[in-house]
């Protein structure tokens, strides 16, 4: 029952379940030693500044399946604890430098299935305890140089389902600890080779649906510690000689659904340690020589 704002929530232990309720605002009653909020699937617009000002001992907090479409500067000011944030599936257009204010010790950003198109540089700065960020299917059609700044400690960026056509060579500088990056399902047609150089510890790379036509020479610069390497349904047409080189230790390689149609040998001579190639539905007919 919601009265005044105040919503009589059931509680097992120091978690508050607050789901399904139709509630178009955060109560004001939760008490001060919960540590898990669950407030998803209600009709939330926004988030207010200060909202969880009382709440420092959270360490989680549902917020996914509302209608939120704005989230106030500082509104999570306060929740120095928490380590899970779930803001998937809203209507969030746009994210600020001081859109996640006050949370240091995130671990875990869920941004999925949303509409953001802009992220104001620095949004991320704050993040530096920061692992785990998805941002798959949203409306973001480039990333900036200075766009994930911050977050050093970065093991896996989802950024599947976008339309991201261009990734500046800067982008993912400061992510030296990027171990998994998924960009399939995007709009890029060249492959950001500057914008790579520096992931010198990924281990998996997803690059599939993406209208990509040739891979030129040297495309993972410096991409020593590669294990993944997905390229299928790119209508991927060229790869020069060149391209693999550097990928000491690849494993495992997917290009089915492509148009390739001649492949030179020299071309995976590089892969030393690879244990599966996939080259299934193409076209190849020749291996130049």
């Amino acid at each position: 029952m919601v009265i005044n704002g105040v919503y009589d929530a059931p509680s097992v232990g120091r978690t508050v379940y607050c789901n399904h309720q139709h509630l178009t605002a955060i109560p004001t009653n939760i008490p001060g030693n919960t540590t898990q909020l669950n407030l998803h699937a209600n009709n939330l617009s926004v988030v207010p500044h200060d909202a969880f000002e009382q709440h420092d001992q959270l360490s989680l907090v549902y917020l996914h399946s509302n209608n939120i479409v704005a989230i106030e500067d500082g509104a999570f000011s306060g929740l120095t604890n928490l380590m899970y944030l779930y803001l998937s599936e809203n209507k969030l257009t746009q994210l600020t430098a001081g859109t996640f204010g006050g949370l240091n010790n995130l671990v875990y950003l869920f941004l999925d299935n949303n509409f953001i198109g802009n992220m104001e540089g620095g949004t991320f700065s704050i993040l530096t305890n920061l692992v785990f960020l998805h941002l798959r299917y949203n409306n973001l059609t480039a990333l900036h140089n200075d766009t994930f700044k911050g977050p050093s400690r970065l093991n896996s960026l989802y950024l599947s389902g976008n339309c991201i056509s261009h990734i500046a060579p800067g982008a993912f500088t400061g992510l030296q600890a990027l171990r998994y990056l998924y960009l399939d399902n995007n709009c890029l047609t060249e492959l950001p080779k500057a914008s790579f150089e520096i992931l010198s510890g990924l281990y998996r790379l997803e690059l599939s649906s993406n209208p990509i036509l040739t891979l030129p020479d040297e495309s993972f610069k410096n991409m020593n510690l590669l294990k993944y390497l997905l390229m299928e349904d790119m209508a991927l047409s060229k790869i020069e000689n060149k391209a693999f080189v550097g990928l000491n230790d690849l494993k495992y390689v997917f290009l089915q659904n492509n148009n390739l149609v001649t492949l030179d040998p020299e071309v995976f001579r590089p892969l030393k340690r690879v244990q599966e190639l996939e080259l299934n539905n193409n076209q190849v007919r020749t291996m130049a020589r």
